[in-house]
């Protein structure tokens, strides 16, 4: 019976009025939310720290949706929601650039990555762009295929087939795409034309990403059975570890080193080219998740025990945050970690100390950037917030985007004297003078040339 006809009896019509407010309020909640502000994540202490909100935005996800994960990938932050919808965000102005739905509601999407690719008569006319034009692209990989689209405009630039059942994020250099299956075995596929190039053998499973050596020419794999295998993209082996434990998380490189955490809670740091171990560092927990790589340091969050920080200055105490959650950014003196609770800690790295607390909502979460000084905080209705110091010019796009590196030389000894003890290490720091002549060492040189780093002693 229809409610609205006379007939209709007066419980018929309360139940329907009923209905029909809870969807009102509904539809009101859900427009409320696409343009509520972020609320106050941030409280009063925020000018003790003389830091600010930058910008801040809020995704248009649907009421019912979340948002799974965030992702920092050259200059864009990707949110990936729950229905399959991938939302673009500029990391340097939060500006919503497109969202698009590149998978089927709860289904599997890895991280995305960068790649680059040279466009094939047809798609360069659909882009208008000439021939064999290359082009910055975003690779969105899933179980069985990887989609390339626009950074800027969410377009879709190429689909490819993968050949076989895709168990981590593919990994993209020039010309090539890499994919590790469960089935023992490594890929390397033409991005043009989808062709195999070549196809490689592992120990055991493989679980970890890839990673790519920007300008080094090297691909660097970990299977489950604790084999580090570093090659090319022609397949020429450089060198074979092993590490002597599952690998955790995921694979980080710097300008000399590819550092990757184990299930026996250490933390190594292997030479790209040689294949010699620089360092191993002893956790105090399981890790979660893998090592985020500074210009300073290198991070390694842990089950229960915190966030672990390892210089690498010359002049430096490693230390741990027990609260810490994720490492966010590092600021001109000072280093943010994410706490549990929902606050922001402010650590002092050259004296390994506890300089401030900012409380922010206990439900947000963080990107770890560990490109400028911006800290991106996130939750799970799509909510972003950049705070960054008072002062600080304006960041780009480029300020977010990983350089190509320079390959060590082949030559370079890995080992130089050093003291026994961490004690010794200190001491020896604390009488070396205060003020030392000429300009300060570059990065490369403090790698290359700082003692303690080269200890293949198992550090506490």
């Amino acid at each position: 019976m229809n409610p609205s006809l006379p007939g209709c009896c007066p419980a018929a019509r309360r139940a329907w009025a009923a209905r029909w407010t809870l969807l009102l309020a509904g539809l009101t909640a859900a427009v409320a939310h696409a343009a509520a502000p972020l609320g106050p994540w941030a409280g009063p202490q925020m000018g003790l720290a003389r830091v600010r909100t930058a910008w801040q935005t809020s995704l248009p996800i649907r009421l019912s949706a979340s948002i799974r994960s965030y992702h920092l990938v050259d200059g864009y932050i990707y949110a990936i929601a729950s229905t399959g919808v991938v939302y673009a965000v500029r990391a340097d102005t939060g500006e919503y650039a497109w969202a698009r739905k590149v998978a089927e509601e709860f289904e599997v999407i890895w991280p995305p990555v960068s790649a680059n690719l040279t466009l094939t008569a047809d798609e360069a006319g659909a882009h208008d762009v000439a021939i064999g034009h290359s082009m910055q692209a975003v690779a969105f990989s899933r179980v069985r295929d990887v989609l390339f689209l626009d950074p800027q405009s969410g377009a879709e630039l190429r689909r490819g087939r993968l050949p076989a059942t895709n168990n981590a994020s593919v990994a993209a250099a020039e010309e090539w795409l890499f994919q590790v299956s469960p089935q023992y075995r490594m890929t390397c596929l033409n991005i043009t034309d989808g062709l195999v190039e070549w196809t490689a053998s592992a120990n055991g499973t493989l679980s970890l990403a890839p990673v790519y050596v920007l300008g080094d020419d090297t691909l660097v794999v970990v299977d489950d059975s604790g084999s580090m295998t570093a090659m090319s993209s022609g397949r020429m082996n450089r060198f074979s570890r092993q590490l002597g434990a599952r690998p955790l998380g995921w694979l980080a490189v710097d300008g000399r080193n590819v550092y990757v955490a184990t299930m026996d809670r250490i933390l190594h740091a292997v030479e790209r080219v040689t294949g010699d171990v620089v360092w191993q560092y002893r956790l105090a927990d399981r890790p979660e998740g893998g090592p985020i790589v500074t210009k300073d340091a290198v991070y390694q969050a842990t089950r229960n025990e915190g966030l672990h920080r390892i210089g690498l200055e010359r002049t430096r105490p490693n230390w741990r945050d027990p609260a810490g959650r994720a490492f966010l950014a590092e600021l001109p003196s000072r280093v943010a970690v994410l706490q549990t609770g929902g606050r922001i800690a402010l650590w002092d790295p050259a004296r390994g100390e506890l300089a401030e607390l900012l409380e922010i909502c206990p439900l947000a979460d963080a990107l770890s950037n560990p490109w400028n000084d911006a800290i991106l905080l996130t939750n799970a209705r799509g909510e972003i917030r950049c705070l960054r110091p008072i002062g600080a010019p304006a960041l780009t796009l480029a300020d977010f985007r990983l350089k190509p590196v320079a390959a060590p030389s082949v030559g370079q000894p890995a080992e130089q004297a050093q003291p026994a003890t961490q004690e010794e290490a200190e001491a020896e720091t604390a009488a070396s003078p205060a003020t030392e002549q000429g300009p300060p060492p570059s990065y490369d040189e403090m790698l290359l040339a700082d003692p303690l780093r080269s200890t293949r002693r198992i550090e506490q």
